[in-house]
């Protein structure tokens, strides 16, 4: 069943993965589709998300979308930096991932979240079920949302 995406008016499917941000108080959630991805950096690239790995460490993100605008270096601090979670098609919370984004193999119908934090929390956003597959990338503005609150519509 297709649900709107998050802000998007049109009532499009996602037949591959969802893929959630977090920027948190950088700039805010957003939600993007990623048809067919060969793992979870490719993920975040397909759904419209420009990704900056850091040099030294193979599939650890430094920035998504230029936040944070700062140079990691040989690593970002351990209090701010991307964390990478995942849902199975079903899961109705998200785990943190153990591998890093160039590891990863999701599949159509799981959801990919990234969060830039301490790495305690996951998207403000819990993996909707039914899942609601939105076929273009939305915002949800900083300020514009309630921390925990679900930018899904409800099932009735």
């Amino acid at each position: 069943m297709g649900v709107p995406a998050a802000g998007a008016g049109a009532q499009e499917v996602c037949g591959g993965v969802v893929v959630v941000v977090d920027f948190g108080e950088l700039d805010g959630l957003e939600t993007g589709c990623a048809a067919d991805p060969a793992d979870g950096l490719d993920a975040l690239a397909q759904a419209g998300f420009a990704v900056t790995e850091v040099a030294a460490i193979r599939g650890m993100v430094c920035s998504i979308d230029a936040l944070p605008a700062t140079d990691c270096g040989a690593s970002p601090p351990a209090d701010a930096y991307w964390s990478y979670w995942h849902a199975n098609a079903g899961d109705e919370e998200w785990t943190y991932s153990m591998v890093g984004g160039a590891d990863a193999t999701p599949d159509a119908g799981d959801f990919e979240g990234w969060a830039f934090g301490d790495g305690s929390a996951p998207p403000a956003v819990a993996p909707p079920t039914p899942r609601p597959t939105p076929l273009r990338r939305s915002r949800i503005r900083a300020g514009r949302r309630t921390r925990g609150s679900s930018p899904w519509p409800r099932s009735p």
